[in-house]
């Protein structure tokens, strides 16, 4: 899928640290092994979740600008 270079950074940016957050955040931060994978859980959604909201947006505004 095509994205505009402001929205495509970010994705990407996202996608390409993510196996990176993941290993800090169990490493440093979670107090219990179990805890920390369901959050690591939580936070990847709601990443993906970041990830698909601009892709749409991205695909709304070149839409409008298209139409315009």
């Amino acid at each position: 899928m095509w994205l505009s270079s402001p929205f495509r950074e970010i994705v990407d940016d996202v996608k390409r640290r993510l196996p990176y957050y993941k290993d800090d955040w169990t490493r440093g931060f979670a107090s219990s092994y179990s805890r920390a994978i369901e959050e690591e859980e939580e936070a990847e959604k709601k990443l993906k979740g970041v990830c698909a909201t601009l892709e749409i947006v991205d695909m709304e505004m070149n839409s409008w600008i298209l139409s315009t």
